[in-house]
């Protein structure tokens, strides 16, 4: 155990709520974004039952593009123009980087107002789809 343990408390309560509120990952989620292999690990370090590495709050932090002071001070929130609602953050944080890319592009054409943009990835979301639905039909 932590020799200053309620040093080790207070930050890693912060980090439960990082997590939950303005990332909304499981601590299983999390523990992959991260790095680690257990989701154990992300409970420890939240409970205060581990020391918690300048790596650890680096990855945490980074992971909305913020920084550590950020974290420890908790000024960090969703990453901006991003959607407030909760379980669109989730569904977005579960993504990989490249999917991530994606759906930012995405929204940007959605957001864009420029309408011919919007038709054309309307119409080649609808022929995907579409064409899955078919693939599917054909098992």
């Amino acid at each position: 155990m932590p020799k200053n343990k309620e040093a080790f408390d207070e930050v890693g309560a912060r980090l439960k709520k990082f997590r939950k509120t303005v990332l909304g990952l499981s601590q299983a989620e999390m523990a992959v974004k991260i790095g680690m292999k257990r989701s154990s690990s992300v409970s420890k370090l939240e409970n205060g039952e581990q020391k918690i590495d300048i790596s650890i709050l680096e990855k945490y932090a980074k992971l909305a593009n913020g920084s550590v002071l950020d974290l420890l001070y908790e000024n960090i929130e969703r990453k901006e123009g991003m959607e407030s609602d909760s379980h669109l953050w989730s569904l977005f944080n579960r993504l990989d980087p490249g999917e991530q890319k994606v759906a930012e592009m995405f929204f940007e054409v959605l957001l864009s107002g420029d309408s011919q943009k919007r038709r054309e990835l309307k119409g080649f979301i609808l022929e995907a789809f579409d064409s899955i639905e078919k693939s599917k039909m054909k098992k």
